[in-house]
């Protein structure tokens, strides 16, 4: 939704009709209070579960706790930056999607970018399209990610079947 001002009162433009994804659990990491509100209020009404964190530390904390969709984080915070967060949310969870949202996105060089664990990149200031699309990409890199483990877990189960033996293999 798109706040604008009409005859001195706030209207809302529903975007809902073009964005159609379920619901998703998303931890929003910023240590700007308006970026972190401006994203709730234009994901919670679309059936989103959103979690606030101000920084790294924080992130991380509610990251161990609870098990997230997307990870949309800013670059720039205090006590820990967004490339270093991303770094250790992909240790401890190596297909987590997560959004960098920074104003300083588009200046970090193609090899920085390639370290940085990240799946998507949004500018700020952002349009609210961009969110929507970013959230769109997320829901298809998480069905990939979800179809490659359940195909990698078939394979090693095809392949313990065979290293057991002629005998258990045709049992399973």
């Amino acid at each position: 939704m798109i706040a604008s001002q009409a005859k001195g009162h706030r209207r809302y433009q529903d975007y809902s009709m073009s964005y159609q994804i379920q619901p998703q659990n998303i931890l929003v990491v910023d240590d700007e209070p308006m970026i972190q509100e401006a994203l709730k209020m234009i994901l919670i009404p679309q059936g989103h579960t959103i979690v606030l964190a101000s920084d790294g530390p924080e992130a991380l904390e509610r990251f161990a706790r609870q098990k997230f969709d997307v990870v949309f984080t800013d670059l720039n915070m205090p006590e820990m930056r967004g490339d270093e967060l991303a770094r250790r949310i992909r240790r401890e969870n190596p297909y987590q999607v997560i959004v960098m949202i920074s104003a300083y996105a588009n200046l970090l060089t193609p090899r920085q970018r390639k370290e940085t664990p990240v799946d998507l990149y949004i500018n700020k200031p952002f349009q609210l399209q961009t969110i929507f699309d970013a959230l769109q990409s997320a829901h298809e890199i998480n069905k990939a990610r979800r179809k490659d483990a359940e195909q990698i877990d078939q394979a090693s189960q095809l392949v313990a079947a065979v290293a057991a033996g002629p005998a258990r293999a045709a049992c399973t």
